[in-house]
Formats: C-alpha cells, structure tokens, sequence
C-alpha cells in the first residue's frame, strides 16, 4: 500500500513540476529516489517519503530528514529549547545510491538471464 502511494504522490509532483502529463520516467525516478530516501531515513513513512519526492522534483539539492537528528531534542532532555537540527542530506548522494542499487539489479538480472538460457 505504502509503494502505491509514494508512487501516485511522485506523479503528482512530477506533475506539477513539469506540467501536465509528466514522462513515466521521470515519475519513476523520483518514486524511486523518494521510497529510497524513505525507506532509508525515515523507515517508510509515506508522508515523509512524498515530502522528500516533492523536494527532489522541484530540483532542491539537499532534503532534510528526521532520521539523523541529535538527541539534544526537547522532549528527549525535558527542557524546552529550539528543535534538533535536520540534517541535509545532498539529492546527488540519494542518486548515487540509487544508480548503483540499479547497477546491482541490472547485474543480478542479467545473470538470471545467463542461467535462464542455459536450462
């Protein structure tokens, strides 16, 4: 459920960002950068995920997450202040990633192929 719906919010904001009737590709990839970062930083929350979806599309080049944020929070030490800091993380890290994740599919499906071919 939650895939369906960071995928249905990266087409929106693939939309927005590039007008009307945005190219799957590149709806794909922003899906793909957002449930990457999601799942990574903030262990699946679709919100957090179409928010960092929205950041990407729009061409921002860090997205800040709650993951990393110090411990110095107020309602970890009992005493009010400003809120943790979020860290920034840069989009082209999240895409490195990304193109390497997709390198080792690719691999691993083209080995499949390799076996599939010789059954």
């Amino acid at each position: 459920m939650a895939k369906a719906r960071i995928t249905k919010a990266a087409s929106k904001v693939a939309s927005k960002a590039t007008g009307p009737k945005p190219k799957a590709a590149g709806v794909k990839k922003v899906a793909k950068v957002a449930k990457k970062v999601a799942a990574v930083k903030t262990a699946g929350k679709p919100a957090a995920a179409k928010k960092i979806a929205t950041k990407v599309a729009r061409g921002r080049k860090t997205v800040q997450t709650a993951a990393a944020a110090p411990a110095a929070s107020a309602s970890l030490t009992g005493k009010p202040g400003r809120p943790p800091t979020l860290p920034a993380i840069p989009v082209a890290k999240i895409k490195l990633e990304l193109a390497a994740s997709i390198k080792a599919a690719e691999r691993s499906l083209a080995k499949l192929k390799k076996l599939a071919g010789q059954i």
